[in-house]
Parts: structure tokens; sequence; C-alpha cells
């Protein structure tokens, strides 16, 4: 988390130079020399809210020195320092309860991903096969893994459809794409559609999935996202409310 430290009347910035001296609070801008990383807690780096109480550190925006408060106090305030330790640790405390920062919660979703085993099949003008489900599994969740940090987030949610067809076999490529997220450390919350739950495709592709369609129905189809991808003893219950006009 990137900050900037600004007097009370708003007019200066603090200052560390390039580091290796005194703080000052003469500048009316703010660029890299006006711009500290916070360390803390427990040395989070990733955006984490600051609350109050929390004991954090002052990282130039080089990331080479730490703001240090020599004695613990009593002296200027210099940024010298390339380890952070009692010296160059401090106290959040806010002024009020209104300056307490709300938390944020980021999240990653992904909708109709259509995994499917089919030797091809087409929904809403879109070509898909298994080839092609695979490759976008795997490309999806490496770039998710790997740039995690970067994202700043670990929960997914999928909001279906995650199979093209509910079959067991389109079900077993969503799974270890949801496997592979959990396994690298993503919470992962998924919705199913009508493509999860419902046998159900347009008659052109049909004709090359009848041969490998397997028997289950839609209830079937609906347990199936529950053992594959949730997890849950019992799908939540869905509550359909109709409207009448006047």
């Amino acid at each position: 988390m990137k900050l900037k430290l600004k007097t009370y009347d708003g007019a200066h910035f603090v200052c560390a130079e390039n580091g290796g001296r005194e703080l000052v609070a003469n500048r009316t801008e703010a660029h890299q020399w006006e711009t500290f990383k916070i360390i803390g807690p427990n040395g989070k780096i990733d955006g984490s809210a600051v609350r109050n109480g929390d004991k954090i550190s002052f990282q130039t925006y080089d990331g080479t020195h730490f703001v240090c408060a020599e004695n613990g106090g009593g002296q200027e305030l210099i940024a010298n320092r390339t380890e952070a330790h009692q010296w160059e640790t401090f106290t959040v405390q806010f002024v009020s309860a209104s300056a307490v920062p709300m938390p944020t919660m980021r999240i990653i979703h992904i909708s109709d991903p259509h995994f499917t085993d089919s030797s091809r099949t087409l929904d809403a003008g879109y070509i898909i096969d298994s080839q092609n489900s695979k490759l976008r599994s795997s490309v999806l969740s490496n770039y998710l893994i790997n740039n995690k940090s970067h994202l700043r987030a670990s929960k997914v949610v999928i909001t279906g459809d995650l199979t093209d067809s509910g079959d067991k076999r389109d079900y077993l490529i969503a799974k270890a794409f949801v496997d592979k997220l959990k396994n690298n450390g993503f919470e992962v919350y998924s919705i199913p559609g009508n493509h999860d739950y419902c046998i159900e495709s347009n008659l052109c592709a049909e004709a090359t999935r009848l041969a490998r369609k397997d028997s289950a129905d839609n209830k079937g189809r609906r347990d199936r996202f529950i053992k594959f991808i949730t997890g849950y003893a019992e799908y939540p219950p869905i509550l359909l409310i109709s409207t009448v006009g006047d």
C-alpha cells in the first residue's frame, strides 16, 4: 500500500529526498520522493486495510530505506535504515471514528466458461470443443495463479454455466479447473447456470453428442454440481417468485 503524507493544512507534502536524510515537509506537489510504502501489519504490503492500533513501518518509494524515529522518538524523523525494527515501527491512531477506512474486498468474477468434452458443440454462435475447453481452463487458471499477488484477490466467483451440457465428462473438466484454483490458495464460490442443470443444446450440435451423452436427468445433473463443484451436503433451496400485473 502506498501513501503520501501531507501537513494538516494540506499545503505541503513530506519528502524523503532520495533517502538517507531527515524528512522535511516542504513540497507542494507529490512525486516519488514524497511517496511511501506502508509495510505492515506483519509485513503485509498487499493493500490490506490498516486498522487503528496496527504497527506499521514506512518505506521510501524505491524500497531502499525505512523511516526511523531515533531512540524511539524525541528527534527528527530520518529515512536512513535498511531494515525495520522498533525505532522504525509506528502505531496507527485514527483521529476519529470517521477516519477509519472501510475494509475492501476484491473479487475475481468468471462467467460462462462452458467447459465441454464434446468433439464439437455450438452455443450462442460460438463453436467450442474439448480441446478448446481444456486450453481455456489451463490458460485462465495459470493466469490467475501467476498473477495472484498483482490482482490482490483470492476469492473467485464463477456464475454458471461452468459446463456446456451438465454431462459427467464436462463436469470433470470444470472440477479440474476449480480444484486447481483451490489448491493454489483461492476461495472458489460457484453458482450453477441452466447448462449445468439441464439437458439442452441446439439440434445442429446435438447430433455430434448423441453417441456419448449420458443418461442423467436434470436432477442428476444438479447433484453433479454439488458433488464436483461446491461440495455442499445439500444445495440451498431455490425460491421462485411470480408477479401478477395490474
